[in-house]
């Protein structure tokens, strides 16, 4: 197992937060060294968290094969797996997406990350990456419209 980050991971004071009072989309990607081979149980970490955030919905994928399946990956805030299992993405131009299983609150700079599951047929060269896409949203965020009562018509 090693661990590998991405430009977003290694800035200084990089995090991911929402910023307005709706649900904002991040894309994050981690370029694989020409001559790298991703194994099993890698991790890859994207970037950090701002506190009191959640992600919704996710989508994880690869630009070029990485291999030809990658098992059970997950993805991770802090301790807490958010994703299940993602099922295969590593495929060539292949995205796995989907809404989060569990609720979950980030601390201040909890790591987000994607632990790879088992590989098969890892790709040991090439131009690759692996793409994450994160709907964030502030655990504290205010509807943007107050609420507008309404009454069903009623029948005659």
């Amino acid at each position: 197992m090693a661990t590998y980050s991405a430009t977003n991971y290694l800035a200084n004071g990089a995090k991911l937060r929402s910023s307005s009072s709706q649900p904002e989309w991040f894309t994050l990607t981690y370029q694989v060294p020409t001559t790298l081979t991703l194994a099993s149980a890698d991790v890859i970490k994207f970037g950090k968290m701002g506190a009191n955030q959640q992600i919704i919905a996710y989508a994880l994928g690869a630009n070029g094969s990485i291999a030809a399946g990658t098992g059970n990956s997950t993805l991770t805030v802090g301790s807490t797996n958010v994703s299940g299992n993602i099922a295969d993405f590593g495929g060539n131009d292949s995205t796995v997406g989907a809404f989060t299983s569990v609720d979950h609150v980030s601390a201040d700079n909890d790591d987000l990350f994607v632990t790879l599951g088992t590989l098969t047929t890892a790709t040991t060269s090439g131009a690759r990456s692996v793409n994450l896409r994160v709907l964030v949203a502030n655990q504290e965020m205010q509807p943007s419209q107050a609420n507008t009562p309404f009454t069903f018509p009623t029948l005659a």
